[in-house]
């Protein structure tokens, strides 16, 4: 869910190989992210100059992950106080 920001419109991607190249669009931001739980799941959130950018969640089946949900869209993000959470 990238909502109307910088990083939308918001895309459905499917597939490990498309799934990683758009993955790898976004691997700089790598040093920004901290683990967290998401709805008890595991995941990372993105946050810069203390600014929640995106969260991240994974779902895993059989050891292996087989859905990811990113919300990157900043109302959003305000609105579920994600960046004050990690702070």
């Amino acid at each position: 869910d990238a909502g109307t920001g910088p990083l939308g419109p918001s895309v459905v991607i499917r597939g490990a190989e498309a799934v990683m190249r758009q993955a790898q669009r976004y691997s700089a931001f790598a040093k920004y992210t901290q683990p967290v739980l998401v709805n008890g799941l595991p995941g990372f959130v993105v946050v810069r100059d203390g600014v929640a950018m995106s969260l991240l969640s994974a779902h895993v089946e059989d050891g292996r992950i087989v859905e990811l949900d990113i919300i990157a869209d900043p109302e959003r993000l305000q609105r579920l106080g994600v960046a004050a959470a990690v702070e």
